[in-house]
């Protein structure tokens, strides 16, 4: 323990000693043998500290620059946000204006028909039926029966409505029958949902003759009888013509003009002559 003791003493007399020299060497105004043997053990401590000290100051600096980043970071995201709402907003326009431009198309074409134009808020798709629900009802002259198209054809009728909602039940709804003549041949017969046929999205077109000449993507259009469609709508294009098992007449499958899965909007006619 005394011999630790001595050595103890002994550096740190050394360091003083060193110190001392070191002061009175600044002081000097040329280098000297005592000196340079100092510079020559410093030199490479104070490199090492000058570095330390770069190292220490690059690393504070990495994380100003990374919080600086960062900020920027935010800032970009909110902008682009911003941007994207803007965006949604133009193609939401854009969209409403093309339905309105149909609307005015329709307007001109079947001046005595009365539309109301709707969105649409849920498609309901069941095992027995095809239901549409839209935005509009009572408060807008909506009725029971009401004819529901869109710019390609005939979607269904209302066969619900509320104060400001109403639900369409849709040509491949097996409740559905509709009166229809084949556009090319006028062949006449009634266009009905069929429960086989709902999810190959499909309707069926019955009471054909055996002697048909319907074929594949014939025009099928509401025939006007009765009082819920006009004349002339589009329901589909036949797929196929198929004989019945009783032999007694033929039908055809057909595709629906509307593509029900994708309805955003569409048009109630709440009055229309002929």
């Amino acid at each position: 323990m005394r011999n630790n003791s001595t050595q103890l003493k002994i550096a740190a007399v050394i360091i003083v000693l060193v110190a001392v020299i070191v002061s009175f060497v600044k002081i000097g105004s040329s280098y000297n043998p005592v000196s340079t043997v100092i510079g020559t053990v410093l030199t490479p401590i104070q490199s090492f500290v000058n570095s330390a000290s770069d190292s220490v100051k690059g690393f504070f600096s990495y994380f100003y620059e990374f919080d600086s980043l960062k900020a920027e970071n935010e800032q970009l995201k909110d902008r682009i946000a911003e941007l994207e709402k803007l965006e949604s907003k133009y193609n939401k326009a854009i969209s409403e204006n093309q339905y309105l431009r149909v609307l005015a198309r329709l307007s001109i074409e079947n001046p005595t028909y009365e539309y109301e134009f709707a969105s649409v808020t849920a498609i309901e798709t069941g095992d027995y039926h095809k239901i549409v629900t839209i935005d509009k009802g009572q408060a807008h002259g909506i009725e029971l029966y009401d004819c529901a198209i869109v710019r390609e054809g005939l979607v269904g009728y209302v066969s619900k409505v509320g104060p400001n909602f109403a639900e369409i039940t849709t040509v491949l709804d097996p409740s559905m029958k509709i009166g229809a003549l084949i556009s090319r041949t006028q062949e006449i017969g009634v266009a009905e949902g069929m429960a086989e046929y709902i999810h190959e999205n499909k309707l069926k077109l019955s009471y054909l003759d055996n002697e048909t000449t319907a074929k594949y993507n014939d025009v099928v259009e509401t025939s006007g009888y009765g009082d819920i469609y006009p004349k002339g709508l589009v329901i589909g294009y036949v797929d196929d013509v198929v004989p019945e098992g009783h032999g007694l007449s033929t039908y055809a499958t057909v595709r629906p003009a509307v593509e029900l899965s994708q309805l955003k909007k569409l048009y109630i006619i709440k009055e229309f002559s002929e």
